[in-house]
């Protein structure tokens, strides 16, 4: 195999520097060092850092592997072997000193090693503080940094992470696999993390657990740099298998590959030396086929140069980055923390955040129902007074077209006949034209009540809206149960009061003065039998232009050119049912309730188009029209009733609309929903911060304060 790859690196032909003198490297320390103050900020949840994450099985040779780079001893025995992420920072010092952190604040219970040799003992110590706070368990999420500085180390940082295993032993618990595997995927996840995969050559590189991760969190290969371990515990004629896998046959990776020779079993137990360690491996690469491996590919030295090399590079790369997510993070930060608004804690600010977002939410929603939308802060859709006044209109349109066809479907005969009394046949007593308004007028009900479930449910929809966007969120649960209880008890007076306009409607009475086709009242002589057919008077036409035109909502205009008093007519009713009358024209029916058209809001979230075939339940009684004769004098009892209920459905629509939806739901909204949330006595105790809020303003200002040292040591 042709070498490839970089030139030597070292003092040895191979690669190797002379026996006894571990590699120091030349890199300057100064960027290593400030991600490394970086990390310990405790930045590593929001930022992600360049660093080398050590990932292998426990059996590939990974802890030894760390010894030969760094010189301290890691536990190997079975029971004790790393079950947290530990992160080893080595420099380059003419003495040895350390400093221990677990979850980058020191801890006074770790005693600091004075020698690489009592690492170890470190790591073990800090995972029986582990068991003590937080019990026994397969994996800690708690982190032990380990700096040391000494002579013979590299300019490198690495984190060992806890070792892949495929089952669960006997004493462990059935997750402790997947365990593993969710802590190392934390490190493997982030973009800016070096891969550095240790997998032994003595077995199948395809079905090793590692390649299986690489190729899930790295599917380019741009962030792996695979060392091989183990060569000399292959079998005698598989060689030809590494070489292949380190040309990257089996798996292409831009970092490539390494190949070095830790120790094996006997030489861990015999306590050989770096030194003699190096000796060993360089004699082994010399031989065929190691000894066509390119210097740069094998042994321990070049490949303690290719990690620092690879490190500083993506430092130097991700620097930039890394100080505008800093940057960008911090600003994040501080805008969340300004949402949460000032600290609320005596009464009185208390009650000035209520009454400061009362009135900013009370002026918007005044703004809405008086109908200034210039200030363009809200769609069509919450456009208040537009969709009252088209509901409005709805609602006067289906009210006259009911009545209407109420009237049509009158058996006014019938009715007639059964409410006579003692008078005289001919006449007619009050009560009858009472009867028949009522039978029309009893069918207003239900559509009130629909309306006014229908503007309370819009008013109460769009204010809630407008409190979700403009109101403190501390207080926003608050003032939504607030707000939804005065429109609920403003809907029940309406309710209240909309019952008393019916009642009153039912007993006919007005001061207007109607309009009525001339009628010629003959003799007593010419009056036919009550009931006859013999003068039919044919009904009035049907109401579809009433469905088709606008009407006006509110004060309607009628044209009254000989003015008769409803008094008048009953009189006159009630003297000349002795004589035939013509028949009575209905023609100017629809003609007479004309209205130019209104806009209508658009993006509405459902129609507010009430049509009659909307209330086909009410209208099932009177949904065909009558085909029935009316003798005369029916007729004119109906084109009585027809005039008065026309009218009085107008006055009723204004007097809901006005007097009683208009009266208690709008006037002086602004004025009175101040004095409803001020009249709450439990106001005060409902203005505090939740737990999770507290909890942020706490911790903000402390994330703020170490993302702004980080930004200071990126700058010095």
């Amino acid at each position: 195999m042709p070498p490839t790859g970089n030139p030597p690196a070292g003092n040895s032909p191979a690669g190797h520097p002379p026996a006894g003198n571990p590699p120091v490297l030349a890199c300057p320390p100064s960027l290593l060092d400030k991600v490394d103050e970086i990390r310990r900020l405790g930045l590593q949840d929001m930022i992600s850092l360049p660093q080398i994450a050590v990932v292998g099985d426990q059996s590939s040779g990974k802890s030894t592997l760390l010894e030969y780079i760094s010189g301290v001893t890691f536990p190997k025995d079975a029971g004790m072997c790393t079950c947290f992420a530990t992160e080893v920072s080595m420099r380059p010092a003419a003495e040895f000193s350390s400093k221990v952190f677990i979850n980058n604040i020191a801890d006074h219970r770790l005693e600091e090693p004075r020698s690489p040799e009592e690492v170890a003992g470190v790591i073990q110590e800090a995972k029986r503080l582990f068991v003590k706070e937080h019990g026994q368990k397969a994996i800690y999420d708690d982190i032990l940094t380990v700096e040391l500085n000494g002579p013979g180390l590299p300019i490198l940082t690495l984190v060992d992470l806890p070792g892949y295993i495929h089952t669960h032993s006997t004493g462990q618990p059935e997750s402790i696999v997947e365990e593993i595997e969710n802590l190392v995927e934390g490190y493997l996840n982030s973009p800016r993390t070096i891969i550095m995969a240790v997998i032994p050559v003595n077995r199948d590189f395809e079905t090793n657990v590692v390649i299986k991760h690489i190729r899930r969190f790295d599917p380019e290969g741009k962030r792996t740099l695979c060392v091989l371990t183990k060569p000399d515990q292959v079998d005698s004629g598989t060689e030809r298998a590494v070489l292949d896998v380190l040309s990257g046959k089996k798996m292409r990776l831009s970092r490539g590959y390494h190949i070095i020779k830790n120790k094996n079993y006997e030489e861990c137990q015999a306590g050989d030396s770096r030194a003699t360690t190096a000796i060993k491996e360089s004699k082994f690469f010399s031989r065929p086929p190691w000894s066509s491996i390119s210097p740069t590919e094998k042994g321990i030295a070049s490949f303690v140069a290719r990690l620092s090399e690879a490190l500083t590079a993506q430092v130097i790369k991700e620097l930039p980055g890394i100080k505008r997510e800093i940057q960008n993070m911090r600003e994040k930060l501080i805008k969340q923390l300004d949402s949460l608004g000032p600290v609320v804690g005596t009464d009185l600010e208390k009650s000035n955040l209520l009454q400061k977002n009362i009135n900013r939410i009370m002026q918007q929603i005044k703004f809405l129902v008086d109908g200034h939308y210039s200030g363009g802060r809200y769609s069509r859709k919450y456009f208040i007074r537009a969709r009252v006044q088209t509901l409005n209109r709805n609602f006067y349109k289906h009210i006259l077209c009911l009545t209407m066809e109420s009237v049509e479907a009158l058996d006014v005969a019938k009715i007639l006949q059964e409410s006579r009394g003692r008078e005289l046949r001919g006449m007619v007593q009050f009560d009858p034209f009472v009867i028949l308004c009522r039978k029309v007028i009893k069918r207003w009900s239900l559509p009130t009540t629909n309306h006014i479930t229908k503007i309370c449910s819009l008013v109460q929809s769009i204010s809630c809206e407008v409190i979700e966007k403009e109101c403190h969120k501390i207080l926003v649960d608050y003032f939504l149960e607030r707000m939804i209880e005065y429109i609920d008890n403003q809907q029940k007076k309406i309710h209240l009061d909309a019952a008393e306009i019916f009642d009153d409607e039912l007993t006919p009475l007005t001061c207007q003065e109607f309009d009525f086709p001339s009628v010629d009242f003959p003799s007593v002589f010419d009056f036919p039998n009550v009931g006859s057919a013999s003068t039919p008077v044919h009904p009035s036409p049907p109401v579809r232009q009433l469905r088709e035109e606008p009407a006006p909502l509110i004060c309607q205009e009628y044209d009254v050119p000989t003015p008769v008093s409803v008094s008048k007519l009953l009189h006159h009713l009630s003297a000349t049912q002795l004589a035939p009358v013509s028949a009575i024209s209905t023609q100017r029916l629809a003609h007479t309730h004309k209205a130019e058209p209104v806009e209508e809001p658009v993006n509405e979230p459902e129609s507010e188009e009430a049509t009659i075939s909307d209330s086909s339940d009410l209208l099932a009684p009177v949904g065909r029209r009558s085909t029935r004769v009316d003798s005369a004098g029916d007729a004119r009892m109906r084109s009585f009733v027809r005039e008065y209920c026309k009218a009085a459905a107008t006055r009723y629509v204004d007097a809901i609309c006005l007097y009683v939806i208009e009266r208690r739901l709008f006037k002086k909204c602004d004025v009175r929903v101040n004095d409803w949330f001020m009249e709450d006595k439990s106001a005060l105790a409902r203005v505090q911060e939740s737990a999770q809020t507290s909890s942020w303003r706490e911790i903000l200002p402390a994330k703020i304060e170490n993302l702004s040292q980080a930004l200071a040591i990126l700058e010095k």
